[in-house]
This record gives structure tokens, sequence and C-alpha cells, in this order.
């Protein structure tokens, strides 16, 4: 569980050295549970797992709809997921 944790704090701190703009902030939970909310081209995301589903989600949460539980992308690994975030980084960083 503290592996998971200090990941998403690494990415945090990633994030942060990529654009200062991301704004990235860890929330861990005692169940081992992290969610990571980080600003890209902004909007605001979050980047979660939750071990009771031994998975992993990132969600645009100021596009979400309330009351919706889950995760608009899902993946079954960190390595996945944090591919995805600095993919939307990416782009969010390209000019138009």
């Amino acid at each position: 569980m503290a592996e998971m944790i200090e990941n998403a704090n690494a990415l945090a701190r990633q994030l942060a050295e990529i654009d200062a703009r991301t704004d990235p902030k860890v929330t861990s939970f005692p169940s081992g549970a992290f969610i990571l909310d980080v600003t890209i081209g902004g909007g605001r995301y979050a980047f979660e797992y939750l071990p009771s589903k031994n998975g992993f989600g990132v969600s645009r949460i100021d596009s979400a709809t309330f009351g919706w539980e889950g995760f608009e992308s899902s993946f079954e690994d960190f390595d996945s997921a944090k591919k995805y975030i600095l993919n939307l980084l990416t782009a969010a960083s390209r000019p138009v």
C-alpha cells in the first residue's frame, strides 16, 4: 500500500517539474487509496487508486456528472494510468 502512495507522490513531483501550473496534490487514505489532483490545460483531473477495485482511473473533475461514481478512463496498473496523464499534459502543452 505504501508503495502506491509513494508512486503517486513521485508522479506529483514529476508533474510539477514538467509544469508548475499542474499544481499536483496527493491525498492518501488509510485503506491505501489515493487521489492525485492535477491541473492540465486549464482542467482539473483526478488520478485515483482504489484497492477495493484493484484498479486505477483518471477523470476530469470539472466536467464530471454529479453523483457519478467511477472512472472516465480505467487502467489495470499504475504505469498505464501514469502514461495516460503524462500524455494529457504533453497534448495540452503543444501549441495550437
